[in-house]
């Protein structure tokens, strides 16, 4: 008996040790193995990074080349102003570089010269993950960031697609949110007895939406990239208070208590 607990100890032991050893070994070349060489930058991103993580994928026209090192919160309370440095670690391996010294080297400062660029763009727009796109903007002027990290070269960037939707909303006429929703709920209640498309319309609830994003708009506040913005959910995502019947006879008493996960997402994103 001694012998077998003696036996089965061994190899608790040694099965113990193995799992180390292999969580060991992931931790260490999971950035990556040891012999490839890398080469870092920074990027200073202007407003919210959200969404954007530690390890996230840094691509060139969807060609991964890199990821997210490191996110700095780095404030000045007596300046009253926030900077968020996004360090990344590239792979130089994972393109064929031809830079103008000939070496084949990748030169960040060349490359920033000729126009190369990041930009945040969604990885899911249902989880709202983020990750960074270069690409050559040769027309782009960049701002400059206000502080230097020595060895480090800087990225410039540019507004992401997001913001630039919200900047379009910006400059939209206000009053046509609630105007343009008034004839969309129009024509679907002219429509819908003989096209039979909507089992439900919030067309109240859709109103009242409408008018806050306008009052939201007029005062500069900017909730999500889709705010003010009619949509429809199909018949198979829970919406909260409203059928979900998924087609069937089955379900048509189903009235789901809570949202589906998009169903938030999109409330978020400033749908009615």
């Amino acid at each position: 008996m001694k012998s077998t607990s003696r036996s089965a100890l061994a190899v608790g032991a040694f099965f113990v040790i193995g799992v180390v050893l292999i969580v060991s070994m992931i931790s260490f070349f999971g950035s990556g193995l040891p012999w490839q060489s890398k080469l870092r930058a920074v990027a200073y991103f202007k407003g919210s990074l959200s969404g954007l993580t530690v390890g996230a994928p840094v691509t060139f026209r969807g060609v991964r080349v890199g990821n997210v090192e490191r996110i700095e919160l780095r404030i000045d309370g007596a300046q009253a102003r926030a900077q968020i440095p996004v360090f990344l670690r590239l792979n130089p391996d994972a393109a064929q570089w031809r830079s103008g010294d000939g070496n084949g080297e990748p030169d960040i400062h060349a490359l920033v010269s000729q126009g190369l660029r990041a930009q945040l763009a969604s990885l899911s727009f249902v989880t709202g993950q983020l990750y960074i796109e270069l690409d050559f903007h040769p027309d782009h002027v960049p701002e400059g960031s206000t502080a230097h990290i020595h060895d480090v070269p800087e990225i410039p960037t540019m507004p992401s697609d997001t913001a630039q939707v919200i900047d379009f909303v910006k400059q939209l006429p206000v009053r046509e949110l609630v105007g343009s929703l008034r004839s969309t709920l129009e024509r679907i209640d002219r429509l819908n007895p003989q096209l039979n498309a909507f089992i439900a319309v919030t067309a109240d609830r859709a109103l009242a939406s409408a008018q806050a994003a306008e009052e939201a708009i007029a005062g500069g506040n900017y909730l999500g990239p889709l705010q003010g913005i009619p949509i429809a959910v199909k018949d198979l995502v829970d919406v909260a208070g409203m059928p979900t019947t998924g087609g069937s006879v089955v379900l048509k008493d189903n009235v789901p208590a809570r949202d589906a996960f998009v169903t938030r997402r999109l409330a978020q994103a400033g749908t009615v």
